[in-house]
C-alpha cells in the first residue's frame, strides 16, 4: 500500500504553483487571461480529486464483491510481477520513498501538463488536455462497478509474499474497487502523450510513467492486468477527446 503521508509533497507543489500563478497575475499584464484560467483549474483540482476518492469510498462500502483472485490467476501467467516487485521495493527504503512520492503526485502531474499545454500551445490544446484528464478520472467509475478489483495488497494478507494456494473465486472486500483499469497508469500515459511535443516533456513523461508503473505494482495497488487494460482505456480517452473539436466545428456549421 502506498503511504498517504507522502501526499503532503503533492500539496506543497500545488501550493507553490498556486502562489506562482497569483504573483504572475498580480504583477504581470501579459497573458493575464491564461493565468486566470490556470488559477481556476488549480483551485478546482484538489476538490475534484477529493470527490473522485469519496465516490470510490462509497463504492467500496456498497459493492463488496471482488474479482481479485481471477486477476491474480491471469497475472500468474506473467510471473506475478506485483509480488516480485513488492519484495524489491519493501527491501529498499529509498526506492519505496521515491515510488510513493511519484505515486502521490497524480493531480500535480495533470496540473503541470495542463499548464504547459495552455502556456505553450494555447487554449484549444489546453482544453483538450483538461477534458481528457477529467474524463480519465470519472469514466473509470462505472467500469470499477462492473468489474471491481482492489489490488494484491488488499486481497492478500501475505503481500508481497505469494500465497501458498489460490482457487479463483469471488471474495468480499471493502477496499476501493479501483483496479481495472489503473487510472494512475492511464494518467501517466496521458501525461507522456500531452508532453511529447517537447524534448524535456518527453523525458519527464517517460520518467513519470516508469515510476508510476513501478509504484502501482511494487506498492501492491495493482496487478499487471490492471496496467494492461489501462492502455486501451487511454486510447479511448484520446480518441474521444480528439473528436470533440471536430464535433464543435460541425455544430457551428449546422
Amino acid at each position: 500500500m502506498i503511504p498517504t503521508a507522502l501526499d503532503a509533497s503533492g500539496l506543497v507543489i500545488t501550493a507553490l504553483l498556486f502562489v506562482t500563478l497569483v504573483i504572475r497575475h498580480l504583477f504581470f499584464v501579459e497573458r493575464r487571461e491564461d493565468v486566470a484560467w490556470l488559477l481556476l483549474v488549480t483551485l478546482a483540482a484538489i476538490p475534484a480529486g477529493a470527490v473522485s476518492q469519496a465516490l470510490l469510498g462509497v463504492m467500496g462500502q456498497h459493492c463488496t464483491v471482488r474479482y481479485d483472485l481471477y486477476v491474480f490467476e491471469i497475472d500468474r501467467c506473467f510471473g506475478s510481477p506485483s509480488f516480485a516487485l513488492g519484495k524489491i521495493v519493501t527491501a529498499h527504503h529509498g526506492l519505496w520513498v521515491l515510488l510513493a512520492t511519484a505515486y502521490g503526485l497524480l493531480i500535480q502531474a495533470m496540473l503541470l501538463t495542463f499548464a504547459a499545454n495552455v502556456w505553450l500551445r494555447g487554449h484549444r490544446d489546453g482544453t483538450r488536455v483538461l477534458v481528457a484528464f477529467l474524463l480519465n478520472l470519472f469514466a473509470a467509475l462505472p467500469l470499477y462497478w462492473l468489474f471491481p478489483v482492489s489490488g494484491p495488497f488488499y486481497a492478500f494478507a501475505s503481500f508481497p509474499n505469494l500465497p501458498a494456494q489460490v482457487a479463483p473465486h469471488l471474495i468480499a472486500l471493502t477496499a476501493p474497487p479501483n483496479g481495472v483499469p489503473s487510472v494512475h497508469t492511464s494518467t501517466a500515459l496521458l501525461v507522456f502523450w500531452f508532453l511529447r511535443h517537447w524534448q524535456l516533456g518527453r523525458v519527464i513523461g517517460i520518467v513519470f510513467l516508469v515510476l508510476t508503473v513501478l509504484a502501482t505494482l511494487g506498492g501492491g495497488e495493482h496487478y499487471l492486468f490492471d496496467l494492461l487494460t489501462a492502455v486501451p482505456y487511454t486510447a479511448a480517452i484520446l480518441w474521444i477527446t480528439a473528436r470533440l473539436p471536430q464535433a464543435q466545428r460541425e455544430a457551428v456549421t449546422v
